[in-house]
């Protein structure tokens, strides 16, 4: 997997820069007393601590800098890949409609979700919502097609144009010949209770 540069990539190498000034301001300065000397070095602890987090936050591939050792507390994410593994992933408007057109033949309906490499709230989505146990069962019964953006090319624009996409992530769900379900699109990060609301919106119309 291609290491790609995002928020994520960007500020575990900002707390490193942090942790090496801090070291040489603050932890290995000449100890002297007085209140301001404890708190900086009690700063420098503080920031020493944080950078080695995110570091091992993104040897994990931890989706928030907030919350980098979340991937420890996750069970094993076998089950869950062979549950949500998206039925196609296409680039163009051509590869979409044979997608939709297969979902069709095979009666089911479709959750078209436009993501990118360097959208973390993708990774967030992916990491937290696909991964629920309520939406990996609902899964069971939806063909999942991921549009990937990743590169701003004329066709990815010509997608996102048609669909009236503006960025990723962006959820938009497809029900036999009716095409795009009303009230069911999802922008954003979204959580798991909406996108079983939508879900059950395309199960009612479908």
């Amino acid at each position: 997997m291609a290491l790609t540069v995002g928020p994520y990539v960007i500020a575990p190498l900002a707390g490193v820069l942090c942790l090496s000034a801090t070291a040489a301001l603050c932890l290995f300065r000449p100890l002297t007393s007085g209140a301001l000397s404890g708190l900086a070095r009690a700063a420098g602890l503080a920031l020493a601590v944080w950078g080695v987090l995110l570091l091992i936050g993104l040897s994990l591939d931890a989706s928030s800098p907030w919350r980098p050792l979340t991937p420890l507390t996750r069970t094993t994410g076998l089950t869950v890949t062979a549950t949500t593994s998206p039925a196609a992933i296409v680039t163009d408007n051509v590869a979409l409609t044979q997608a939709l057109a297969r979902a069709t033949e095979r009666n089911r309906p479709a959750l078209v979700y436009f993501t990118a490499d360097w959208c973390v709230s993708c990774r967030v989505i992916e990491h937290e919502m696909f991964e629920n146990d309520a939406v990996r069962a609902a899964f069971n019964g939806v063909d999942l097609i991921k549009v990937d953006v990743t590169r701003s090319t004329p066709d990815a624009r010509a997608l996102m144009e048609r669909y009236g996409v503006i960025g990723p992530p962006t959820l938009a769900f497809f029900a036999s010949d009716v095409g795009e379900m009303p009230k069911t699109r999802l922008i954003g990060e979204v959580s798991a209770r909406k996108l079983l609301a939508s879900l059950e919106r395309v199960g009612d119309k479908a």
